[in-house]
């Protein structure tokens, strides 16, 4: 059994302005976005991504009049690879329902489209922080190439003193002094138990919490003028090794990090089977590319 033409087409229209509405939908807990520099650009069916990492490398120096050790600036390149992997996820409706939002002229029920784009987007936003070992996908949490160091103490059991030492020290890096100046770290990532310990906890003295406190009075605010962003992200709480909490320190900058989505989800024409009619989603990622990994910190144990 088919609908008519101008039933088909009523139908067809109904849809094309629900996913409209549905893909213009943000949803707050959806953290990829604001945390990880996108990349949307290049064919939707590309099969990876090739991206060469540059360095320069030289500095200037004085010379005498007329010399001639006049020293050279070069730049290192490193090629890096990833896959772009196909994802699905869709929606449907019965012939009954179709037919009788036609026949009645009500509109049909909205909730599966909007379902259906939230999965998606919770599906990237996992595969942004956490990665698909099944992939061979590495998240924002979970880069091999970036080494962690451990925390003196948790932020629960720490002083006023001791969190900030261990903030300024997440900003700072181990090791990462060159990265630090051209890259400073702007955003620190905790998991929801850390940031709960540092927003209940309160300056002596004072009415402001040790969250506030160090948002303005850390060594990158100390630099730039600009207030750290802090954010509790899930995932974070079993993070480091042995299980440990983790904090992430990095700069929300495409040079050092990027994620690959060459087809944000989209909904594929409707496809009538037997008595249901069938609406596919599909998207194409390809992961959290780690650019400077020097320009990232994980802080293990907080």
């Amino acid at each position: 059994m088919h609908l008519d033409n101008t039933s088909l087409a009523q139908f067809k229209s109904q849809l094309t302005k629900l996913e409209t509405e549905a893909l213009d939908e943000t949803f707050e807990d959806i953290q990829y976005s604001e945390l990880i520099p996108v990349n949307t650009t290049g064919p939707e069916w590309v099969k990876g991504v090739t991206y060469r990492s540059l360095e320069r490398i030289g500095e200037a120096k004085w010379i005498n009049q007329g010399g001639q050790d006049v020293p050279n600036a070069d730049i290192l390149s490193q090629e890096t690879h990833g896959s772009v992997e196909l994802a699905a996820i869709g929606y449907s409706y019965t012939l009954e329902e179709v037919s009788q939002s036609v026949l009645h002229n009500f509109p049909l029920e909205s909730s599966r489209i909007s379902a259906a784009r939230r999965a998606a987007e919770e599906f990237i936003d996992n595969v942004a922080l956490n990665g698909d070992p099944d992939k061979g996908m590495t998240g924002l949490y979970n880069n091999a190439a970036v080494t962690p160091f451990v925390a003196p103490q948790g932020f629960e059991a720490a002083t006023l003193e001791q969190a900030l030492t261990m903030v300024n020290n997440g900003l700072i890096g181990v090791g990462g002094e060159q990265a630090r100046a051209r890259y400073p770290r702007d955003t620190m990532l905790l998991p929801t138990s850390s940031l709960s310990a540092l927003a209940n906890k309160v300056v002596p003295d004072t009415a402001q919490t040790f969250l506030n406190y160090i948002k303005t009075n850390n060594i990158y605010t100390a630099r730039t003028g600009k207030e750290l962003m802090v954010r509790d992200v899930d995932g974070l709480e079993t993070a480091g090794d042995s299980d440990s909490k983790r904090a992430v320190f990095y700069r929300r900058d495409p040079n050092v990090l990027t994620f690959h989505m060459p087809m944000p989800h989209k909904f594929l024409p409707v496809q009538q089977v037997i008595m249901e009619f069938k609406v596919p989603g599909i998207f194409r990622i390809g992961g959290t590319e780690i650019r400077r990994p020097d320009a990232i910190g994980y802080q293990d144990g907080v």
